[in-house]
C-alpha cells in the first residue's frame, strides 16, 4: 500500500502527505501548521503520527509551516545538504533535528524506501523525492526549469507522478509581471510550464505510471481546466486514453474555504453503504471542510396519523436546525425539488462559492422526508431521481455527486 494526498499545491503554499498505511511523512510543509494538522485529521492522521518531513527546497512556499510544525512535534527533517544549510539559517533549534542526504542517497524512513534527486531550480540545492512502499513507487517533482537525466532516473518506474504544471506560457508572456519576474519563471532554474510537464507526465506513463496529478499551479498564469486540457491532450496524442490507461488529476491549490454538512436523519448501519460513503468523505476532504451528521429518526407507530407524521417532522427539523453551521445555506433533498444533471450541480456549487458562500448543509430526511419549513427555508431543493431510492443510498450517490462536482469545476477526467 502506499498512498499520496496533497494538503495544499500552488505559490501560496504546498504540502502533502505520503504514507504506506503505517508511516506517514510529509513531502514539504508550505502552509501554517494549524492548516497541516487540520488537514492530517481530515485524513484520518493525527499529527503526532509523522515520522518525518521531507522538503525539497527552502522556498517560503515549502517551508512557512515547518518551524511551528516541527517546535511541537520534534520531527525529524530530510533535505539535501545546501537546503539543510538555508534552513538552519532561518530556524535556530532545526540543527538537532536535521537529517542531511545528498541528492541521489537512499534512505528509509520507516516502511518508506526514499530517494532524493536534484532538480534544476533558483534554490541552494533542491530535489525531488521518490517513495517506495509495497511494491509501489511514487515520485514528487515540482518547481524546476526543465526535465534533467536525474530527474528521469528519479521518476523511473513510478505508479504515481507529481509533476509540475505551472503556468501556460503564452499567459506568462502577455500578462502583467514585470520582465525579470518572467524571466525567472521561464527560465532553467524556473518552472515547468504545461507543455513541458505533459513531457514528464508522458514519459512516466511511457514507463507504466497509471496516476499522475498535476501540481504547483500558477494563480496568475493557469488554470486546472487549462492545465489539464493541455496534459491530456498531449497524454492522448500519443496514445495514452485518459481515464483508462491513467487516472489524470489536479491537485487542489488553495486551502480548503468551503465547509459543507450533510445532516441525515437515520443511522447507517449497512457495513456497504458505510464503507461507500467513507471512501468519498475520504476523497472530499481534498476540496472540503465535510461534516457528516447521523440524527435520531422519531419513532411512529406502523400507521401513523398525518397529524403525529408532521409533529414529529418538526421534532427532526429542530434537532438538524441545532446542528447546522452559522449562515448555512440549506439544500433540501426532496422528491419535489430540482433534478439536476452532475454538470449543473457543479455549476450551481461555483456560482454559490463565486457569491461568497462559505457553508453549505445538505439535508437528508427520513422515512417521511423534511419537514415543510425546512422545505421553505432551504436555498435550494434538489431531487436525484425520479425514482425511489433508499436513503442511505442516496447520501452514497450524494456524497458521490458533490466529489464529482469538485472534480468537473478542476476539468478533471474522472466525469466523462
Amino acid at each position: 500500500m502506499l498512498e499520496l494526498c496533497t494538503l495544499a499545491s500552488g505559490s501560496s503554499g504546498n504540502s502533502l502527505l505520503v504514507t504506506d498505511g503505517r508511516t506517514h511523512v510529509l513531502v514539504d510543509a508550505g502552509i501554517s501548521c494549524r492548516r497541516i494538522c487540520t488537514g492530517l485529521k481530515e485524513l484520518g492522521v493525527e499529527p503526532t503520527e509523522l515520522a518525518g518531513v521531507l522538503i525539497t527546497h527552502e522556498h517560503s512556499d515549502h517551508i512557512s509551516g515547518l518551524t511551528t510544525l516541527t517546535k511541537q512535534l520534534r520531527l525529524p527533517v530530510y533535505a539535501s545538504p545546501g537546503t539543510g544549510r538555508q534552513l538552519c539559517y532561518r530556524i535556530a533549534f532545526l540543527e538537532e533535528l536535521l537529517r542531511p542526504v545528498a541528492p541521489g542517497e537512499g534512505f528509509s524512513v520507516g516502511g518508506l524506501a526514499i530517494e532524493s534527486f536534484p532538480t534544476s531550480h533558483d534554490a541552494a540545492e533542491s530535489v525531488g523525492y521518490a517513495l517506495s512502499a509495497g511494491g509501489r513507487k511514487a515520485a514528487v517533482v515540482t518547481d524546476l526549469g526543465y526535465v534533467t537525466g536525474a530527474v528521469l532516473r528519479g521518476i523511473r518506474g513510478a505508479d504515481l507522478l507529481v509533476a509540475e504544471a505551472n503556468h501556460d506560457v503564452e499567459w506568462v508572456q502577455s500578462g502583467p509581471y514585470p520582465y525579470h519576474l518572467k524571466a525567472r519563471i521561464l527560465g532553467d532554474r524556473g518552472h515547468l510550464s504545461n507543455e513541458a510537464g505533459a513531457e514528464l507526465a508522458w514519459t512516466a506513463v511511457e514507463g507504466g505510471a497509471r496516476t499522475v496529478v498535476l501540481a504547483h499551479l500558477s494563480h496568475e498564469n493557469n488554470t486546472p481546466a487549462r492545465a489539464h486540457e493541455v496534459v491530456r491532450g498531449v497524454l492522448e496524442r500519443r496514445g495514452a486514453a485518459v481515464g483508462w490507461d491513467v487516472a489524470l488529476e489536479v491537485a487542489p491549490r488553495s486551502e480548503k474555504s468551503i465547509r459543507v454538512q450533510l445532516i441525515c436523519v437515520g443511522k447507517m448501519k449497512e457495513k456497504f453503504y458505510i464503507d461507500a460513503a467513507a471512501e468519498y468523505v475520504k476523497r472530499l476532504s481534498a476540496y472540503c471542510k465535510l461534516q457528516v451528521v447521523e440524527l435520531p429518526e422519531e419513532r411512529l407507530p406502523s400507521n401513523p396519523s398525518q397529524a403525529r407524521i408532521d409533529a414529529a417532522l418538526e421534532k427532526e427539523a429542530a434537532a438538524i436546525r441545532a446542528k447546522l453551521a452559522p449562515g448555512a445555506s440549506l439544500v433540501a433533498l426532496c422528491v419535489e425539488g430540482r433534478m439536476r444533471s452532475s454538470e449543473e450541480l457543479s455549476g450551481l456549487l461555483s456560482d454559490w462559492s463565486s457569491r461568497g458562500g462559505s457553508s453549505l448543509a445538505f439535508l437528508i430526511g427520513g422515512s417521511y422526508g423534511l419537514a415543510p419549513s425546512l422545505k421553505a427555508q432551504a436555498w435550494a431543493k434538489l431531487s436525484m431521481s425520479p425514482m425511489t431510492f433508499p436513503h442511505h443510498l442516496a447520501r452514497v450517490m450524494l456524497l458521490e455527486q458533490l466529489y464529482r462536482s469538485f472534480k468537473i469545476d478542476e476539468g478533471s477526467s474522472y466525469h466523462k
